[in-house]
């Protein structure tokens, strides 16, 4: 029987892959027909990797990959042109009710199983709150959904399961993960991090300043601040802690790094695409407006690297310690051209995501070709079988996300919650922008807590980006707004599943690490209001505009990162602390006036550091010798 599961596992895997490289040629079918093929291949997936408990196999799985089957025989000849024309005209017929309503039920069971008990129960709350609502006070009221229509609204329509969400899972974004794990059999991601720890190791902290690039690095093309906390971490958190760093801040740095990689052009985690369909603005722009803030954030983060190296005294590595840098990039300099062929086709060209990705997955396996007939002397059967298998494994969770994401935003619409949730926000907010940026905000990180970011932004997106729109802010800011909180609930207290997967890493103290990485990561928190309020760090204006806004940010997320640190030329007082915080502050605000305030008050904590050096409490290079 396990051998039977396993092996019902590799063939749909290996199918899910081959079914996205052949509609990436031959062009996409039609979406329903698309999205269902895809959504059924998953859920044989999710069923068969997902059915062990300790090394035996659960009984109902089997039950459940049957029923999948005789479901995916039923449904899929329905999704076909003809059938659903007539089905547009006279309206589901009950066996099609039946059927929507097991395929609803399939898809929550899958989600439990990969995602966890938190998004499957909330689905399920929605889903009640469809029957329920007419029962329930104020804005939660509304006039009740039968069964008959949510599955026909969520099922056989674009409107539920196989909307948004599901479509860009099912196209683009799979091409995208193939290409992701191609790039990596390739040995790119060992590449980034050597390449990463022969620049950044000359500085001090350098082993937490590779964290920083590298996990930047495989963090856009991952999708998954966990996957990428793994990936990158189990070599860098042992190099951290080696240096002198403390696990729990080892594995803060890490979860910060790994994090902040979702929001890293060109890929950006694959939200870019889903954010482009929701907006309907061009990836191109999408991408760009993306450019300042993620720069912003690992700068704020490489300096907070630095500062607590001084803080810990940690010296830098000699470079006889570090590889060496024309070396690293004679062995694999190669490596970058498949992403200046994806960069090149996005935005030269501007070729669809989908062409780009294919292009590129091209380009890539021909190195792997290369690189197998050069080093191994033969072609790369056993390379492709993995980047085939392991790359239909990472999408079912992507997949599962999008499916069940799907049956919110039917339910949003059937109800009409998205729009009485966006006017209960700006009621709350009296129409003021600062409390509906809070509320949001707040919103944001507990909607994303436990759940992929995918999901995470689609569900806030949904229902909040409109109210932000109403009060002014521009389309491409609310959307990126959202997008950042989505992904800080990574690393908010107390469910930081990043963090949590750096501290097993690091074996460290879960929650300290998660404090760790909220300490290091606070930057994050503040980027967002910053491009709201001044859109030029999303590359709106004139050159003069941007460089403008973008001088006084840095400055501004480097003494966050002073402060924060708690060092500075030496170790700071409370007093000091505040006083640099408050620059910080001022500085982010885009005003000449508390710009020029914000200058005397780092200017006012940079002499009287001085004058303490000077005065031989502490020399001005020194260093603490306490640790971490």
């Amino acid at each position: 029987m396990v051998r039977i599961v396993g092996w019902i596992g590799v063939i749909a895997a290996i199918s899910l892959s081959l079914f996205h490289i052949y509609t990436g040629v031959m062009g996409n079918f039609t979406p329903m027909l698309q999205r269902g093929i895809h959504i059924f291949l998953i859920l044989f997936l999710a069923f068969s990797i997902y059915s062990y408990k300790g090394k035996q196999i659960r009984w109902y799985n089997m039950i459940l990959l049957v029923v999948t089957l005789v479901l995916a025989m039923l449904t899929l000849p329905q999704f076909s042109p003809t059938a659903q024309f007539d089905r547009g005209v006279i309206g589901p017929s009950q066996m099609e009710i039946i059927q929507g309503w097991a395929l609803i039920v399939l898809i929550l069971i899958a989600t439990k199983f990969v995602l966890g008990w938190a998004m499957t129960i909330i689905a399920t709350v929605f889903l009640s709150y469809a029957f329920i609502g007419p029962y329930l006070p104020g804005i939660l009221y509304h006039t009740g959904v039968s069964a008959t229509s949510l599955s026909d609204n969520l099922i056989w329509t674009t409107e539920g399961v196989f909307g948004t969400p599901l479509g860009v899972a099912a196209t683009f974004v799979a091409l995208f993960i193939l290409f992701g794990v191609l790039l990596e059999e390739t040995g790119a991601g060992e590449f980034f991090i050597d390449l990463s720890y022969a620049v950044a190791g000359r500085f001090r902290g350098g082993p937490a300043q590779t964290a920083v690039v590298s996990s930047a690095l495989m963090g856009s093309i991952q999708g998954s601040s966990v996957s990428n906390v793994v990936s990158t971490g189990n070599f860098t958190i042992p190099l951290m802690k080696k240096t002198g760093y403390s696990k729990e801040v080892a594995g803060g740095i890490e979860a910060v790094a790994s994090t902040g990689g979702q929001i890293v052009p060109p890929v950006m985690g694959a939200v870019a695409f889903v954010m482009a369909d929701l907006t309907g603005l061009g990836y191109a722009t999408i991408v760009l407006a993306a450019v300042i803030p993620a720069f912003l954030f690992y700068v704020a983060l490489s300096s907070a690297v630095y500062f607590e190296a001084r803080k810990a005294g940690l010296e830098k590595k000699h470079k006889s310690e570090l590889p060496s840098i024309p070396a690293t990039l004679k062995n694999g300099f190669y490596l970058f051209a498949p992403l200046v062929v994806l960069i090149y086709c996005l935005v030269v060209l501007e070729l669809s995501p989908s062409l780009s990705a294919l292009i590129t997955i091209v380009a890539t396996f021909m190195i792997l070709v290369v690189q197998s007939a050069i080093k191994e002397r033969t072609i790369p059967i056993k390379s492709t079988y993995n980047v085939l298998k392991r790359g239909a494994e990472i999408l079912v969770p992507v997949s599962v996300a999008c499916a069940t994401a799907g049956v919110l935003i039917g339910i949003f619409g059937a109800t009409g919650l998205g729009i009485r949730f966006s006017q209960g926000l700006i009621d709350l907010s009296g129409g003021m922008l600062i409390p509906a940026l809070l509320l949001m905000m707040l919103a944001c990180i507990i909607l994303g807590m436990g759940l992929p970011t995918t999901a995470a932004y689609i569900i806030t997106a949904v229902l909040g980006a409109q109210a932000l729109v109403s009060l002014g802010v521009p389309l491409i800011a609310a959307h990126m707004f959202i997008l950042y909180f989505a992904i800080m609930s990574f690393i908010t207290p107390p469910v930081a599943l990043s963090a949590f997967a750096a501290a097993g890493i690091a074996n460290g103290d879960a929650l300290k690490t998660s404090v760790s990485a909220w300490r290091l990561g606070l930057s994050g928190y503040i980027i967002p209001f910053m491009f709201v309020y001044n859109p030029s760090l999303l590359g709106e204006g004139s050159a003069i505009e941007v460089a403008a806004a973008l001088v006084p940010a840095i400055i501004g997320v480097i003494s966050l990162s002073i402060s924060t640190s708690g060092w500075f030329l030496e170790r700071m007082n409370i007093v000091e602390r505040v006083v640099m915080f408050g620059a910080a502050v001022l500085f982010l605000i885009p005003n000449l006036t508390t710009t020029a305030f914000a200058i005397a008050l780092l200017l006012a904590v940079f002499w009287y550091q001085l004058r303490k050096s000077k005065r031989g409490d502490i020399v001005l290079n020194g260093e603490a010798s306490s640790k971490i």
